[in-house]
């Protein structure tokens, strides 16, 4: 920018002195007409006044020559100039249309990943609060007992027959499982990530997380998102140390035939 505003100085300063030589040339041409009329020249010399004028309307002709040059070059550059504005008016606009696009991706995700949690918390409250056996016992507590009895009983996760309480757990785990693959289909920075990995890690106890690992390995043939929700949510810091060496036989041999 700053050899640009030289460079229009320079224009500028040679377009003042062409404009005053255009005053000079015809100035000089009256004066020197006068000067032969006025000092009584003979014809033949008084002719050759009318000679010189014909070298400065030649010299007159090639100074609009250049002053018109001159003033193109002028307009060249202005029209350069407003070019380059729009260009970064044109990339700003971009820029800002980018950042509105990713703001509304964004928005639109958090509604619906949001709703997502609030729907696993309601059901959560459902079987946390349901009660059985004179109102000693809550539902996810029961299904928790099962999940716990079936797993040390048999070594595995799928070698016997789930119960009812069990599979009342069946909606809020799908619903944890598409709020995790809608999560991991943003372009999210790893902090992003981090937080609302964190959001649904905070809906995951004891209970939760025992129910959820015999169902999520039943699933998992036909989901290819169980085993990295089960990865990312950290279900194995929640399990009981005795079931720990079942969960990892399990989900090892998931992993490897993915």
């Amino acid at each position: 920018m700053h050899l640009l505003g030289i460079e229009l100085k320079k224009i500028q300063n040679l377009k003042f002195w062409l404009t005053q030589a255009l005053w000079f040339v015809p100035l000089a041409y009256f004066v020197n007409f006068f000067y032969a009329v006025l000092s009584d020249q003979k014809g033949g010399t008084f002719g050759d006044t009318f000679g010189a004028s014909n070298a400065l309307f030649s010299g007159t002709a090639l100074l609009m020559l250049v002053l018109a040059v001159t003033l193109q070059r002028e307009e060249l550059q202005e029209v350069k100039n407003e070019r380059n504005d729009t260009r970064k008016l044109l990339a700003g606009q971009e820029e800002l249309n980018s950042k509105q696009e990713a703001a509304l991706k964004k928005q639109s995700f958090e509604q619906s990943f949001f709703s997502l949690v609030r729907l696993i918390s309601e059901e959560r409250r459902v079987l946390d609060s349901t009660t059985l056996y004179s109102n000693e016992v809550t539902i996810a507590a029961r299904a928790s007992y099962d999940a716990r009895f079936g797993i040390n009983e048999t070594k595995s996760l799928d070698a016997w027959e789930i119960s009812d309480f069990i599979e009342r757990f069946g909606t809020p785990s799908r619903l944890l499982i598409t709020a995790f693959g809608l999560l991991s289909e943003q372009d999210f920075t790893p902090q992003d990530s981090l937080i609302y990995a964190s959001t649904l890690h905070a809906l995951m106890d004891a209970d939760f997380a025992h129910v959820f690992i015999v169902l999520a390995h039943r699933w998992r043939g036909g989901d290819p998102r169980i085993a990295p929700t089960v990865a990312a949510l950290q279900i194995r810091d929640f399990l009981d140390p005795d079931i720990i060496p079942v969960f990892d036989t399990h989900f090892k041999q998931t992993q490897e035939t993915r």
